[in-house]
């Protein structure tokens, strides 16, 4: 497969585009890394579709990221980015919830470890305060 990406040589800093084909996406990074180049891998792409994006978009994050195929011309890119995004923000509020609830859990922990109200702990709390 023919992949094609952006990358910053680490000695020098100096940028430049690199096409080659790969069997995998992942033998393209580990052998563009081993030869001292900076590598993000959401911009390693199909050399097509790289070329797609750097010509139809406006190069950000969440374009590399939620482009994965060009387009037809029913197709909306804006949908799939928004999809995208939508999908993060739920994971990321899931992940928020689990934590809210471990750390709930933890909290009601410690005060039975304590043997304390909630109102004794917020006594303690103020009093170190020095409220």
């Amino acid at each position: 497969m023919l992949f094609k990406t952006c990358v910053k040589y680490k000695p020098t800093g100096k940028y430049s585009i690199i096409e080659s084909d790969y069997p995998t996406k992942a033998q393209f990074i580990s052998d563009l890394r081993a030869n001292g180049y900076a590598v993000n891998p959401l911009k390693i792409k199909e050399s097509n579709l790289y070329n797609w994006i750097v010509e139809n978009s406006n190069g950000e994050e969440t374009e590399w990221k939620y482009i994965n195929r060009i387009p037809e011309e029913h197709e909306s890119v804006s949908e799939w980015i928004f999809e995208g995004l939508q999908k993060e923000h739920k994971k990321l509020m899931a992940k928020s919830a689990k934590h809210l609830e471990e750390s709930k859990n933890s909290h009601q922990q410690f005060l039975k470890d304590f043997n304390l109200t909630e109102e004794e702990f917020q006594a303690q709390v103020k009093a170190r305060k020095g409220l």
